[in-house]
């Protein structure tokens, strides 16, 4: 029996960092991202894994992206 499961994954200061967090959803996972950069890996009976065609799509709808009018902005000032 295969066990899924879904995690936040980023990288900090050269390392690999996850958040270990068994999420049952993609989105689920994609919230529990601290940081910008950060993505979802899959785990499957413990081991990690890049997401399907459909995951990805996924995890491209549950993360916010401004349109790229209020990103220059944003950079501009100082945000994102």
């Amino acid at each position: 029996m295969t066990y899924m499961s879904y995690s936040a994954a980023w990288t900090e200061c050269g390392c690999f960092l996850s958040c270990w967090h068994e999420h049952k959803t993609v989105v689920e996972a994609a919230s529990c991202i601290p940081c910008a950069g950060g993505y979802v890996v899959g785990v499957e009976n413990g081991d990690m894994r890049s997401l399907t065609a459909e995951e990805e799509s996924e995890f491209q709808c549950a993360v916010p992206n401004p349109p790229l009018g209020e990103r220059r902005v944003a950079l501009k000032s100082g945000g994102m």
